[in-house]
């Protein structure tokens, strides 16, 4: 991490998502996982799927904020802002492309302007599948965290289940 090209890249990620977050006013289906999170209990959360679509891991990472009722809509905001960010943050430590390549990654639509944005589960999935992509090489090594890593990616979304399919490969 110490290229500039990647402090450059990082500084300026941070800044400019970080004004689009503050200014971004949730849509709907962003609202509506708060709604939920808010009013439902944990054992309900498991029964969603067949009424939202999605599994139970985002709404389970949202309920703490929605529960205390801490700072809506920030607080769902930036919990899929880190997420994101973590995810970059993963690309340029352990992704083995140029720099070139990692920086047309960073400032790519999906992950410039759509998921650390929108609060959905689509940011935890692709922080997942980075942390699943770094950990591959060593998943002998651990193979409990491995395991964990990927049931917890399955239940983010479907994309995501669709992309774990190599990460079960011994």
């Amino acid at each position: 991490m110490k290229s500039k090209t990647f402090w450059i890249c990082i500084i300026f990620w941070i800044l400019i998502t970080l004004a689009r977050l503050f200014n971004h006013q949730p849509w709907f289906d962003e609202a509506n996982v708060w709604i939920i999170t808010q009013k439902a209990n944990i054992f309900q959360l498991f029964l969603l799927p067949k009424i939202e679509g999605h599994p139970f891991l985002w709404y389970m990472t949202v309920m703490p904020f929605a529960k205390l009722n801490l700072a809506y809509p920030y607080s769902l905001l930036l919990v899929n802002w880190l997420f994101c960010f973590g995810a970059i943050f993963i690309l340029w430590k352990y992704a083995p492309f140029n720099n070139w390549l990692k920086v047309f990654i960073t400032f790519s639509f999906p992950f410039f302007v759509l998921f650390p944005i929108v609060a959905r589960c689509y940011a935890i999935s692709i922080f997942l599948l980075f942390l699943l992509t770094a950990l591959y090489e060593k998943k002998s090594k651990y193979p409990i965290i491995y395991a964990v890593l990927i049931f917890l990616c399955a239940n983010t979304n479907v994309m995501a289940l669709i992309g774990i399919w190599k990460f079960f490969t011994f």
